[in-house]
């Protein structure tokens, strides 16, 4: 039976007939330090390669252009107990890479990935990234930008630390969580956009780099993060619907929404389900028919809500407390889910 992995043996019979390779059809996985610190100069690894081991391509200083594809998961759970790493430990950790290309459909770009890469200054990521592991561009110093796809909900521990040439960073607000230093002594970094998804905010995430922030400037990323029902809600809801259905209110002439449909900010408060309107008015949610009648509160004090099928669906204090606001600015609680069926038309 033929293997599925690319060993040692393999890696250097491929660089017998250049320096160029394509991991061939059929080869599922490439084995640790399979061309560690050999001369392959381009390489690209197609969407049948699954698993990747630690060090594959590890010093390789004359490797300059990668193109990945690969489906490997940061990490697959076998059984309850135990879970295998698919993507190695620094799998292209101090080679010579200029430019790398990331297809779409890969997800997660593993630990130190590309770590001590110090010449490289392209980098495209897919939108179907989720994940950009710990150390996965620390010491790249010749990097100056870097896009961070809306879709990734994590950027890991020292993610970009020692990214000396990195000037500018956007944090879409589909990113939920950044580790501790991810963007430490990125000495030209000065240019930070933060688009308020975050819930969870690291230690030290921007120490010794061209942009600080405070202890009150954090605990406000960190509140608008986990208040952020709108981001939540827009997600969930077409807004063109929204429009629809606050205009349908208004002639109905229901009162609270002549004030709302004029800020868009507000816009996602109101949908269509089926023969129903269902809105939000006074931090209440209420349902009523197009035609004007079955008018019903659904749930008070709330302040989102999003449909699925049938089902009203709202978020609800729970009376635990997360961060006690040191600022007076509101403490942040705890909330959880529930939902309220809609009458049957």
């Amino acid at each position: 039976m033929e293997k599925t992995n690319v060993t040692r043996a393999e890696a250097l019979e491929l660089l017998r007939q250049g320096s160029e390779v394509t991991i061939p059809e059929g080869k599922t996985s490439i084995d640790s330090d399979a061309f560690k610190g050999t001369a392959i100069t381009k390489v690209t690894i197609p969407a049948y390669v699954t698993e990747i081991g630690s060090g594959a391509f590890e010093n390789c200083r004359e490797l300059t252009s990668a193109t990945i594809s690969w489906r490997a998961a940061q990490s697959l759970r076998v059984n309850p107990y135990l879970v295998v790493n698919q993507i190695g430990y620094g799998v292209f950790a101090d080679s010579g890479l200029k430019s790398v290309t990331i297809t779409e459909g890969v997800e997660h770009i593993g630990e130190a990935m590309f770590s001590g890469c110090t010449e490289l200054v392209e980098v495209k990521l897919p939108e179907s990234l989720k994940s950009i592991s710990y150390y996965a561009f620390m010491s790249c110093v010749a990097l100056e930008s870097i896009t961070i796809p809306q879709g990734v909900t994590e950027i890991g521990e020292k993610a970009f630390y020692g990214c000396e040439s990195l000037k500018k960073i956007v944090i879409p607000d589909s990113v939920t969580r950044i580790w501790d230093e991810a963007f430490a002594s990125c000495a030209a970094l000065t240019d930070v956009n933060i688009l308020w998804g975050l819930t969870d905010f690291g230690v030290g995430v921007f120490n010794d780099s061209g942009f600080s922030l405070g202890e009150k400037e954090v605990y406000e990323i960190i509140a608008a993060g986990r208040e952020n029902s709108v981001a939540k809600v827009r997600r969930k809801l077409n807004l063109q619907e929204n429009i629809d259905a606050y205009e349908r209110l208004l002639l109905l002439g229901i009162p609270s929404a002549r004030e709302m449909h004029r800020d868009i900010n507000k816009v996602y408060n109101a949908t269509i389900y089926g023969h129903w309107i269902v809105y939000i008015s006074n931090n209440n949610i209420y349902c009523v028919r197009e035609d004007g009648t079955g008018k019903k509160c659904l749930k008070k004090s709330v302040h989102n809500f999003w449909l699925e099928d049938d089902w009203v669906c709202f978020d609800v204090f729970t009376g635990n407390l997360i961060v006690k606001d040191p600022y007076g600015q509101g403490d942040i609680y705890e909330t959880k889910t529930k939902r309220v069926r809609l009458p049957e038309n």
